[in-house]
């Protein structure tokens, strides 16, 4: 099982999906290496070392994490190294994300070699890789992208294919602004089950007790939440129901906002909105936004929306979602993230049902914001890599679906396989893999 460990979190290192005085010039990977290495337009064939060829080894400088073994001797480095005809080693860089920047930190100043590839998981900020780009230390990847950007460019188009916008956001947040540079190859996670920027459920055991329907609209809510104040739904003759609880200011889990989503559209990650003639405003100051906070505070006041949303822990918060010793529960409308809140095949699983965004009370209003596409830029090919175009197309083959499914789930036909076409999947939608042994969740 650890060898399982090793290789999902070597390949999450690697995909990435990652002061001192600097380098008076690329040595390698300019513009000039990528257009002379490329006599024909690239289409992520495979190998990128061919049989016959002059072997190539790439180094890859990674934060060492607790859970791992063995980053070489595993099945996905295995399997990339015969996917690609790389061979593949690995640097390792130990303690926190602070000590792994200081570890990094004392390498450039020393003059000592870089790992081809280097991805410290969070141990640089962007703003210090940039910093690291333009002192000549990583490498320009903008023409890299032009030439050897295939499989990523293929994953954006099959993922949204009637929406180029996304791939544009996540290609220009790499940037380094002053240059128009790129100095770290992307990652973007894009779950449905994230999509959401609350999650709200409802307790349907409680609902069918007492004659109750799902609540589409705030007054509906309302009156949901006093009969679960006042109806002894859990059937223990005490009113200890608490009807609605989630965490403040935390994503997924912050109960307030999809109250004042009702009133006005407000996403909690960004501080404007765009009218329809391109005007900025900003929901705080508006009359509806007032209104979203006067019900929030009438609620409280009334106790259906329980004060602990403002103090308690998440751990106390997941603990809410789980059925007590006589199989009763203790909470009615709950926020909270389904992958995070809920524990494998608990019965709680089969009793608390989503919500869906409420219904507009002002012309503002009606809406379930979506939550922030994960971005990160966290992989660097460092100027010391002798090999760039091949780094890069490395990088490149692991967005495909064949790398990422290995990566996160494992072995095909050990610990998942490709579903028959049309089954149901756990997001509302069609699943594509089902899985033998959760290994991407498994802590060892």
């Amino acid at each position: 099982m650890k060898r399982w460990i090793a290789l999902l979190l070597a390949a999450i290192l690697l995909l990435s999906l990652a002061a001192c005085g600097g380098k008076t010039e690329q040595t390698t990977g300019t513009a000039e290496t990528a257009e002379t290495a490329a006599e024909e337009e690239y289409r992520g064939e495979m190998p990128i070392v061919k049989p016959g060829d002059e072997p190539v080894t790439l180094s890859i400088g990674l934060k060492t994490n607790g859970n791992v073994t063995d980053y070489k001797d595993n099945y996905f480095t295995k399997w990339l190294e015969e996917q690609t005809g790389l061979n593949l080693e690995f640097v390792q860089f130990n303690g926190s994300n602070a000590e792994v920047a200081t570890q990094i930190s004392l390498m450039i100043a020393s003059g000592e070699k870089l790992p081809d590839i280097l991805h410290p998981g969070g141990g640089i900020s962007k703003i210090q890789s940039d910093e690291y780009g333009l002192d000549g230390y990583f490498l320009d990847l903008t023409d890299y992208f032009d030439k050897y950007c295939y499989h990523q460019k293929r994953t954006f188009e099959r993922l949204y294919p009637d929406d180029p916008s996304v791939r544009e956001l996540v290609m220009y947040g790499a940037l380094e602004p002053s240059s128009g540079k790129i100095f770290s190859f992307p990652t973007m996670e894009d779950c449905p089950l994230d999509s959401p920027a609350c999650h709200m459920w409802i307790n349907t055991q409680w609902l069918e007790k007492l004659g109750l329907e799902k609540p589409t609209t705030l007054q509906e809510l309302h009156d949901v939440l006093v009969a679960f104040r006042d109806g002894d739904p859990n059937g223990n003759g005490v009113k200890d129901e608490i009807p609605m609880v989630g965490k403040a200011d935390s994503s997924y889990v912050d109960i307030t906002r999809p109250l004042i989503n009702a009133f006005v559209y407000w996403n909690h990650n960004y501080h404007f909105n765009v009218d329809e003639n391109d005007k900025l405003w900003t929901p705080y100051n508006t009359d509806e936004y007032r209104q979203a906070l006067t019900l929030i505070n009438d609620w409280v006041k009334e106790g259906l929306i329980s004060t602990l949303t403002w103090t308690q822990t998440s751990a106390e918060l997941k603990g809410m979602f789980e059925a007590n010793e006589d199989g009763t529960y203790l909470c009615g409308v709950l926020a909270g993230h389904a992958d995070l809140c809920f524990k494998p095949d608990a019965p709680s699983v089969y009793v608390y049902d989503p919500l869906a965004p409420f219904k507009a009370e002002t012309e503002k209003g009606g809406y379930g914001p979506r939550a922030n596409i994960n971005r990160t830029y966290g992989t660097y090919i460092t100027a010391d890599c002798e090999h760039p175009v091949e780094a890069f197309k490395l990088l490149d083959f692991m967005c495909t679906d064949e790398s990422f499914l290995r990566c996160r789930y494992g072995e095909p036909g050990v610990h998942w396989d490709y579903c028959e076409p049309g089954k149901p999947g756990n997001a509302g939608g069609v699943a594509r893999i089902m899985l033998y042994e959760n290994v991407f969740s498994t802590q060892n």
